[in-house]
């Protein structure tokens, strides 16, 4: 509420009131004062209230509200006990599960693509195909679940990688 006579004046109060965010007691704006991370905090209380700059008395009820920091795709994804080694035993029957890397990702999975992993593979392409259907295919790679399955004996080299969301997106 601003009377337009110059002797409103706002006051913020809660968490972060004063160092993560401010307002400009004449107009009651709010900013913020530094880069948020939602890994560090993901939402903030606050409560303003418009008061009356010679008595400082509130001229309304104070407005209470939250504030909630959005996510974006600032962590990579990263694997989870690695490196990883695996070992097929000769004559294995197509179809047989070789092993299952775990990934992990810090960005928020309710938001968006920043959290979603797709599994991919970085080097050992010429290796590797699926689902086990091509002519002379080696191993398999389910991009949800990184599940790698055998499709013919062999031994072979390769470098996994996990990327956040669906393509363009950084790969790890």
């Amino acid at each position: 509420m601003d009377r337009k006579d110059g002797l409103t004046k706002y006051v913020l109060r809660g968490e972060g009131a004063g160092s993560v965010f401010v307002i400009d007691e004449k107009t009651g704006n709010i900013h913020i004062t530094k880069p948020l991370d939602r890994e560090e905090k993901d939402e903030y209380r606050l409560i303003a209230t418009a008061t009356d700059r010679q008595t400082e008395r509130a001229l309304e009820p104070s407005s209470q509200f939250i504030i909630r920091v959005q996510d974006i795709n600032d962590n990579p994804p990263v694997f989870a006990g690695g490196p990883y080694s695996a070992t097929v035993p000769e004559m294995a029957n197509i179809g047989t599960s070789i092993i299952q890397v775990t990934a992990t990702d810090a960005d928020d999975p309710t938001y968006g693509n920043s959290a979603r992993l797709v599994y991919t593979l970085v080097q050992g392409q010429q290796y590797f195909s699926g689902p086990c259907v091509r002519r002379y295919p080696t191993w398999t790679v389910s991009p949800r679940t990184s599940s790698w399955w055998s499709c013919r004996p062999r031994t072979w080299g390769a470098t996994w990688g996990v990327c956040p969301g669906p393509p363009p997106s950084r790969c790890g």
